[in-house]
């Protein structure tokens, strides 16, 4: 089409500037009476803008690129030869970065499962061999009475969150190595090893930083872990399980330990279950915020100690200046006195220890007993009679 209207506007001013000679050749001959119509001047401006629309056109379509066939089709025989040959230009350019070796991922440890799957049925348990009842028939409480541990914590895809917490601390300069990763009912322990030269208070100050990285909170930075060198980062797990007491108190652990007023605390990060000694130390106080189980903690505590002690043995006094928690242990043969909840009454039960505890330092002192259960072991070579442990439980102690 460029071309075209190239030529019909040539023959048309070549006919313009010499009518009749034919310069146009039959293209301007017919264009003649358009200049008897007309005129010179407007003519030659008619066929002035045909030429220069074809002009435009054509350089237009010389602009446009070349299609890939026609490339190909173009291909110098060169080209085509060297197809399939290693290119001396991808050698020259060829990246000279070290590519980084991909660490090995870290080690899982997942705990045991804390509960039967849901197919199976919970194993029925027997009675709990209770420690040795000194002093009257006592029969141990039933195991059937408390339930079993039920689900497997999750913790989501612990490699993801591994690599985030590396990630995210190198942004702040602080290279590590991750290590171990442990699982337990309710956070997820992940470990980790600084580089030499870098401060654990570093570390330690990032906590809302992984916590926004992580999409967790809270986050728990222990640093370091006791016993060993290496920062434990706990995250909270995307499904928890509850931590029963009748797993804690069946476990061989709990049946084997030599003492009558141990109790069970929980389970760690890695699902281990806790237990310590009551006897040790010899006051605990349990502080804490409105709803973070204060008052479960103290009904684990007595139920720890029920399970594997008589009334000969171990006697309680309850305070409960609220008269909530402590009602349902009314009737309990292991009770001195009925559940104190007024004021006067709990006045005058702690006059009566203080005064026990000074008869019980003179008793002690007479047959060179250093506690306790020294004590018990020389009476009842003489078939004497036993000291039983007083426990004194107050709940809500600022009342």
């Amino acid at each position: 089409m460029a071309i075209s209207l190239l030529v019909i506007g040539t023959s048309g001013i070549l006919e313009s500037v010499a009518p009749g000679s034919k310069l146009g050749g039959y293209l301007g001959y017919t264009a003649g009476p358009l200049l008897g119509l007309f005129g010179f001047w407007v003519s030659l401006l008619i066929f002035g803008g045909v030429v220069v629309i074809g002009g435009l056109i054509f350089w237009y379509l010389l602009r446009q690129p070349v299609s890939k066939e026609a490339k190909e089709e173009k291909k110098p025989s060169f080209a085509k030869a060297s197809e399939g040959k290693p290119s001396l230009i991808k050698k020259i350019f060829a990246p000279k970065f070290k590519v980084k070796e991909v660490e090995p991922a870290p080690r899982i440890e997942f705990p045991p499962p804390a509960g039967l799957p849901k197919a199976e049925k919970p194993k029925p348990f027997t009675q709990f061999p209770s420690r040795e009842v000194v002093g009257g028939e006592y029969q141990p409480l039933p195991l059937d009475l408390l339930e079993a541990e039920k689900g497997i914590p999750s913790a989501g895809d612990t490699r993801i969150n591994s690599a985030i917490i590396k990630k995210t601390l190198e942004n702040f300069d602080i290279p590590v190595e991750m290590s171990e990763i442990s699982i337990g009912p309710t956070v997820t322990q992940y470990t980790l090893k600084p580089a030499e030269g870098i401060k654990l208070s570093k570390i330690t100050t990032l906590s809302n930083d992984l916590s926004l990285a992580l999409a967790a909170h809270p986050i728990r930075i222990e640093a370091p872990i006791p016993g060993k060198s290496l920062v434990g980062i706990e995250v909270p797990n995307k499904v928890r399980a509850q931590v029963r007491l009748r797993d804690l108190i069946s476990n061989p652990d709990f049946q084997s330990l030599a003492f009558n007023l141990t109790f069970a605390l929980g389970r760690d990060v890695s699902g281990k279950p806790l237990y310590t000694d009551l006897a040790k130390m010899p006051h605990l106080l349990v502080a804490g915020s409105t709803g973070t189980g204060k008052t479960i903690f103290l009904n684990s505590l007595i139920l720890s100690l029920l399970y594997q002690n008589g009334p000969g043995i171990l006697r309680f006094i309850f305070i409960d200046p609220k008269r909530v928690e402590f009602p349902v242990y009314n009737g309990l043969p292991h009770l001195l006195t009925p559940v104190i909840f007024d004021a006067q009454k709990t006045v005058n039960a702690l006059k009566w220890l203080i005064s026990e505890m000074e008869r019980r330092f003179d008793v002690l002192s007479a047959e060179k007993a250093r506690d306790i259960a020294s004590y018990n072991e020389i009476v009842l070579g003489n078939n004497g009679e036993v000291m039983p442990y007083i426990v004194l439980i107050v709940d809500e102690l600022a009342d």
